[in-house]
């Protein structure tokens, strides 16, 4: 198949492209920085540079295309920075992509990675892809701002598209100038690695869904190529069975720590969060399971490979 990643210089982005890549199709990658700030580690048959404020532009890449899988916005700290630049990724950009779309002669399939912090104050209990999205956040609204525009387009005018809204995936960057330790995971081992104490922000009790990041470029992967199973509301639960609070996570880091490095890294638990205000749920993977998607949930090798990736740059 043939593919372009919008936005697709970042941490899932950047493995994505490098998956597909090794499975044979062909990668193109967007991004709106200039040639000479793409990094070295970035995979792709072809890197594009691409205004995501002008139609036309998005346009001219689309006519061999069979997938477009939509990444492109700010991370949840950036958002915060400059909540009016996650509103107009989720908003005016997503717009502009599905304009766009919609001139192409080739028609290509969309997939708009969204996020499971899209419910927001309905996170409790079992979430299911029915449950009413309350974004609490600037990240998680401009996410939900593009599910609303996706939702529109594949309604109006019959844009095949999907909304995949994905959990905590966790894994090795391509390159430790990703911004991604405000992940539990890979924070947790940069930090094993760097100051040899694993220090919780919480009481870390509540469990919260994960899925490998393995596991979530396979599945990018295995929606692309079957279309006909999405189901007819267009949206998808990308996670896994894994649920795990984040003191176990800090365990399991730990553990791999002692295999790999010979030493242990002491857990760090704020005195204050003792007792956790926050609740666990369960985030449902069904519609994904029915599809006949597996998981590999190779834990300790993502864990592994991202205490190397920060061994090797401290």
């Amino acid at each position: 198949m043939n593919f372009l990643l919008v936005g697709g210089i970042g941490y899932l982005g950047g493995r994505l492209a490098a998956y597909l890549s090794s499975r044979g199709h062909r990668v193109t990658v967007s991004t709106r920085r200039n040639m000479g700030e793409v990094p070295g580690w970035a995979v792709a048959h072809e890197i594009v540079h691409l205004e995501l404020s002008n139609p036309a532009d998005i346009l001219k890449h689309l006519s061999d295309k069979d997938v477009v899988v939509y990444l492109s916005a700010p991370d949840a700290e950036a958002a915060e920075r400059s909540p009016l630049d996650a509103l107009r990724a989720g908003g005016e950009f997503v717009w502009n992509t599905m304009e766009a779309l919609c001139g192409s002669i080739a028609r290509p399939a969309l997939l708009y990675v969204s996020t499971f912090h899209v419910y927001g104050c309905n996170a409790k209990g079992e979430i299911r892809e029915d449950t009413v999205p309350m974004p609490v956040h600037p990240y998680a609204l401009g996410k939900h701002l593009g599910e609303e525009v996706l939702r529109l387009f594949k309604h109006q005018k019959k844009i095949n598209a999907l909304c995949v809204r994905l959990s905590n995936s966790f894994g090795a960057a391509m390159g430790a100038d990703v911004p991604c330790t405000s992940l539990v995971f890979n924070d947790l081992c940069r930090q094993a690695v760097t100051i040899r104490e694993l220090h919780l922000r919480s009481s870390g009790t509540a469990k919260r869904n994960f899925i490998t990041m393995e596991d979530a470029v396979r599945a990018v992967e295995y929606l692309s190529l079957f279309q006909e199973g999405w189901p007819a509301d267009g949206v998808i639960h990308l996670g896994s069975e894994l649920h795990f609070s984040a003191l176990e996570v800090a365990e399991m880091i730990a553990d791999r720590t002692l295999n790999l490095f010979g030493f242990k890294p002491r857990i760090v638990v704020p005195e204050q969060s003792m007792q956790s205000s926050q609740n666990s749920f369960r985030f449902s993977v069904d519609r994904l399971a029915k599809m006949g998607f597996t998981w590999l949930n190779r834990v300790n090798h993502e864990i592994d490979e991202t205490l190397r990736l920060y061994a090797g740059n401290c």
